[in-house]
C-alpha cells in the first residue's frame, strides 16, 4: 500500500471546526468503525470514533465484517475517502498526534491498482488546503503541525513535548 498523510496536533475544541470545514468543502463523513451497515449516514456516530473517514466517492467505499468482535470497520486501502485520525488522550496526561491519511494506489492479488487522478488530485488538495487553513510550525512545535489551540497551550506553558516529540504532555 501507498499513502500519503499529514500528521499534526489539535485539541478537542477543533474537532467541530474540522468537521465543518470537511462539509463545507462537500465531504460526506463516515464513521470508521460500526455494528450494522445502516449505521454508516448516522451523524451521532462520529462523535464515537477515534477515525472519521472524509468521503470522496459514496459509491467506491468497502467496509469489512470482522467475524470475532462482530462489527464492520471502514477499508481505507480500497476506498476513496481520507481519513482524519482524531488526537487521543494517552496515559499521563498526553496526546497522541492525529492525521490526514489517503491511499492513491493499492495491491491486490499481486497486482497494483490505482485510484481516479481526480480523486488524487482532490486528497492532495484537501491536504494541502488543510494544512493553509488550521496548521502551524513555530518555536515550539520543531517538525511537527499544531493548530492555534496546541500553540496557545505551549505560549501559556501548559504543554511540553515528551516521547522522543511524537506525544505532547499537558501539565
Amino acid at each position: 500500500m501507498i499513502s500519503k498523510q499529514l500528521n499534526f496536533f489539535h485539541s478537542n475544541n477543533d474537532i467541530e471546526k474540522f468537521i465543518t470545514y470537511f462539509r463545507k468543502k462537500g465531504f460526506a463523513l463516515y464513521p470508521y468503525l460500526v455494528n450494522h451497515l445502516d449505521e454508516i449516514k448516522q451523524e451521532e456516530k462520529l462523535d464515537k470514533q477515534s477515525k472519521i473517514e472524509i468521503i470522496y466517492d459514496s459509491n467506491q467505499i468497502e467496509y469489512k465484517f470482522i467475524e470475532k468482535q462482530r462489527y464492520y470497520l471502514f477499508n481505507l486501502e480500497k476506498s476513496y475517502a481520507i481519513e482524519f485520525l482524531l488526537c487521543t488522550p494517552s496515559e499521563d496526561n498526553k496526546i497522541e498526534a492525529g492525521r490526514l491519511y489517503y491511499t492513491p494506489k493499492y495491491y491486490e492479488d499481486g497486482k497494483q491498482t490505482l485510484k481516479s487522478d481526480h480523486f488524487v488530485n482532490e486528497a492532495n488538495n484537501l491536504l494541502k488546503d488543510f494544512k493553509k487553513k488550521f496548521l502551524k510550525k513555530t518555536e515550539y512545535s520543531e517538525n511537527w503541525f499544531f493548530t492555534e489551540d496546541i500553540n496557545n497551550l505551549f505560549k501559556k506553558k501548559l504543554a511540553e513535548w515528551a516521547q522522543n516529540n511524537n506525544v505532547i504532555k499537558l501539565g
